[in-house]
């Protein structure tokens, strides 16, 4: 009997190796290092570069540049924890993920260096910057990520009005009410622990049934995508 190799079907996605991820986690960190600027800087390759290392030569902090299961990049050090960069995906491209990656060290590396000066090089010519965020005054964000934080400085800008709400469990309650007769309203749950955005459900005036996202880029996604008639901007 003979037997044929079997093949992909005509139409599935099968991509030849090294083009549908073009670069590895451990990439991201050793590009970091090269915004750090310093060569006091130092990055490692973990196995299989799905992790990478970053070191300072005078702190005996080391920073791991990793992913977790659910697919989400984070840095981790000790003592300051695990923080996670929400949204951020290998279509960010190098360049971007890298100098991510270089701000969130830089301000968990100046938390590390207890008193000395914190080294800070400038961002390599051409890097993209970060945009501004605008928030709300007053409202306390403290324990949120940086990604939720841009979450809520969207919402403001969508003239949702953020404001706190009753907490319930593990979960905080960002209460949205956009105030006038054409507005949105509802609410973005954020982890009382992690402080990462879960889910929101935004309901229009006019309309009985709410719109409902899960995750920070969803969440992300349906603010961005309401139109003005459901918004009220300030």
């Amino acid at each position: 009997m003979t037997v044929h190799p079997t093949h992909p079907a005509e139409h599935s996605y099968n991509p030849d190796p090294g083009t549908e991820y073009p670069f590895s986690v451990s990439d991201i960190a050793r590009a970091a290092v090269g915004y750090l600027g310093s060569r006091e800087w130092l990055a490692e390759s973990g196995s299989w570069g799905v992790t990478g290392y970053i070191s300072h030569t005078t702190v005996p902090t080391r920073y791991t540049v990793a992913v977790d299961n659910e697919g989400d990049l984070y840095v981790h050090a000790d003592p300051e924890g695990r923080e996670y960069l929400e949204g951020a995906s290998a279509a960010d491209g190098l360049p971007r993920l890298a100098l991510i990656v270089t701000n969130t060290i830089r301000r968990m590396h100046g938390d590390s260096l207890s008193g000395r000066t914190r080294r800070t090089a400038p961002a390599a010519p051409g890097a993209p910057a970060l945009p501004a965020i605008h928030l709300p005054e007053g409202l306390d964000l403290a324990g949120l990520t940086i990604y939720s934080i841009r979450i809520v400085g969207l919402a403001h800008s969508r003239g949702l009005r953020p404001a706190w709400g009753e907490s319930r469990g593990h979960v905080r309650s960002l209460q949205l009410n956009a105030q006038s007769a054409d507005g949105a309203f509802g609410s973005i749950q954020i982890g009382k622990t992690s402080g990462r955005v879960l889910r929101a459900e935004i309901t229009p005036a006019h309309s009985r049934q709410a719109l409902v996202a899960k995750g920070a880029m969803s969440v992300r996604a349906l603010l961005k995508s309401l139109p003005d008639a459901l918004t009220d901007r300030p």
